[in-house]
């Protein structure tokens, strides 16, 4: 992704929703980075009471105003974002 700059805290204002199924996801609860050159490797998402799941950086679409678009959350990652079964 090229583009703007966005802060660690803006992104975990914004909702992430899955372009595979139109699903909101959550939003991003933390980040992981490699240390020795600051990239990030992937993000946590989760609802408030849900696991939430580890999705790569490369699956981010787009960091929009409001929204982050995600591709490729499996069938068994996206369960992980449901409150009650």
């Amino acid at each position: 992704m090229n583009g703007c700059r966005v802060s660690v805290s803006a992104l975990g204002k914004k909702r992430v929703v899955c372009t595979d199924s139109g699903r909101v996801l959550g939003k991003i609860r933390d980040v992981s980075l490699e240390t020795s050159t600051g990239r990030v490797l992937s993000v946590k998402v989760s609802r408030v009471f849900g696991r939430g799941v580890d999705v790569e950086w490369e699956k981010i679409l787009l960091v929009g105003e409001d929204t982050v678009l995600v591709e490729g959350v499996t069938r068994e990652e996206a369960k992980a974002f449901v409150l009650f079964e």
